[in-house]
């Protein structure tokens, strides 16, 4: 049995949870603890039952799932706006 914590950024959300769910762990839980924290920050629950080689390849699978994401360059959509409407060039 496995039972994890994820801490994520938002363009780690998706490729971290499809990774988990497509390598036999469950995804119990997504939320976030604060409003307008920049980046925005997840929380995922993950849990499993299996053997120590399964459950420890979906784990590794979503962590190597939400390192890709995070060295992958952002698309100019996921760029934040500043309030005069202008692309941040700050990385979120």
């Amino acid at each position: 049995m496995v039972m994890g914590d994820l801490t994520l950024t938002e363009a780690e959300v998706n490729p971290t949870m499809s990774a988990a769910l497509d390598n036999g762990l469950e995804v119990t839980a997504l939320h976030n603890h604060f409003f307008y924290e920049r980046p925005r920050i997840f929380f995922m629950h993950i849990g499993g039952h299996g053997t120590t080689e399964t459950l420890a390849t979906g784990v590794r699978k979503a962590l190597d799932a939400a390192k890709a994401a995070r060295e992958r360059p952002l698309r100019a959509s996921a760029v934040p706006r500043s309030p005069s409407g202008a692309r941040s060039t700050r990385r979120r």
